[in-house]
């Protein structure tokens, strides 16, 4: 948060005064060392921000003004160099910054505080595409255009500021892109439960699993158990895993002799491909394996 500091110094009465936002908060008389004798005159530590003694700490902040003056300024001087609520309302609102609002896909973080003290509050056109929070839900087709506002309140000053922001409907690229993210850790070795996402970790659609073998991977929630409960066999066995999400499904299968010296279950996890992602159509891009030894197995 920005904070004026006032400084000044009586040289006809010796007395030395602080002010913080326009208001004293401390006073020294018979000080004596003007600014001019530090140094005979002639130092060269001339430091914004920073004493001429080695021990103290620097100012951990930011200057954004400094200003000098050839005379001790009165209180009511220096209470006018404190910007009034209004400037700082304005301030705060010309500092935001939302990044790229052309193409929004993702959450935006709106903020509620500002670095002049002002408290922000917003209001969306549309709270079913832009939540007055800054949550995003895509429309199902085309796209929406959403007018935040963000209203800057300080003291008694309010101000307003309008941002336009477009939403595109979520597209086939969006649910490769979900499905590229699929990962299945140690999947050439599994000895437990595997991980099967049940949102996109882009879009957040929700993702629906499939199993070529029924009994091995389950590949729907029971209760508050997750999907991938691995039941390993006690003969080895190909799994195919197919994960679907916004209506692309594919599955791709490689070839998996199993080891002679160690029965398993291969899972197989499949997608589609990301150079020609498809609605409904089975694509051949390499799958992700996993080996799950059979119980008898160390």
């Amino acid at each position: 948060m920005w904070k004026t500091i006032t400084y000044t110094l009586d040289d006809a009465t010796d007395t030395a005064t602080v002010y913080l936002d326009g208001v004293q908060v401390a006073r020294n008389t018979g000080v004596t060392v003007t600014p001019a004798q530090i140094g005979g005159g002639a130092t060269t530590a001339n430091y914004i921000g920073r004493s001429n003694y080695a021990a103290d700490k620097y100012l951990a902040g930011s200057v954004r003004d400094f200003r000098i003056y050839d005379t001790a300024l009165t209180a009511a001087e220096v209470a006018a160099l404190h910007p009034t609520d209004e400037a700082k309302v304005q301030r705060d609102l010309a500092a935001i910054g939302l990044g790229d609002l052309a193409n929004v896909t993702a959450d935006l973080a709106l903020p509620t505080a500002a670095p002049n003290g002002s408290q922000i509050t917003w209001a969306s056109s549309d709270e079913a595409v832009v939540s007055n929070s800054g949550q995003v839900t895509r429309p199902a087709s085309g796209t929406v255009e959403v007018t935040l506002t963000a209203t800057a309140v300080k003291g008694s000053a309010t101000a307003t500021r309008e941002f336009t922001a477009t939403i595109p409907a979520t597209g086939d690229a969006d649910y490769q892109a979900d499905l590229d993210a699929i990962a299945i850790p140690g999947a050439d070795d599994v000895r437990g439960n595997i991980d099967l996402p049940q949102t996109g970790a882009v879009t957040g659609s929700p993702i629906a699993w499939t199993a070529s073998r029924d009994g091995i991977v389950s590949t729907e929630a029971d209760g508050d158990i997750a999907p991938g409960v691995v039941t390993r066999a006690a003969a080895d066995q190909d799994v195919v895993l197919t994960a679907s999400t916004g209506g692309l499904s594919a599955t791709s299968r490689s070839p998996c002799a199993p080891p002679t010296s160690r029965p398993s279950t291969r899972a197989t996890r499949s997608r589609t491909s990301p150079a020609t992602p498809s609605r409904g159509r089975t694509s051949t891009s390499p799958p992700a394996t996993a080996t799950t030894p059979s119980p008898g197995t160390s």
